[in-house]
């Protein structure tokens, strides 16, 4: 877990993702994936650690999302399965990625979606471009 959470840390830094806001799971274990990825997220304007999101129910999450202001471009998500995987999987596009997310999710993984519109509003999400990376994929 922790040894994933630096890879991710590692991965963050070396693409340079501009993270603004942090939604986080109030949980040991995605608390302390918050603390080793710290460090590398310069960007910051907020970490909010949500007593609401401590279930990760997938339709809570994408509710509380929708309350980032549309100024904040890039925001992190911190959780647990099975709902990060539920969400990845909601806006996976067909094909291998939505195939790999499906079989497994592992502990420290990251998808990245972008959405077309700027806005966290996801009742019509326009996604322009999905990735999934693993800890293991990190060199």
């Amino acid at each position: 877990g922790l040894r994933d959470a630096s890879k991710i840390a590692s991965y963050i830094k070396r693409e340079n993702l501009p993270i603004e806001v942090v939604l986080c799971s109030p949980a040991l274990r995605t608390t302390q994936t918050l603390e080793a990825i710290k460090p590398v997220l310069e960007k910051i304007a907020e970490v909010i650690i949500d007593d609401s999101l401590y279930t990760f129910d997938p339709v809570h999450v994408i509710e509380r999302l929708a309350e980032v202001p549309d100024s904040k471009k890039e925001v992190m998500i911190i959780g647990h399965n099975p709902g990060i995987q539920s969400i990845a999987l909601t806006f996976a596009p067909p094909g291998l990625q939505r195939t790999r997310i499906s079989d497994k999710y592992p502990t420290g993984s990251l998808a990245i979606i972008a959405l077309e519109n700027g806005s966290w509003d996801l009742s019509n999400p326009v996604i322009t471009s999905f990735s999934f990376i693993t800890p293991k994929e990190i060199e």
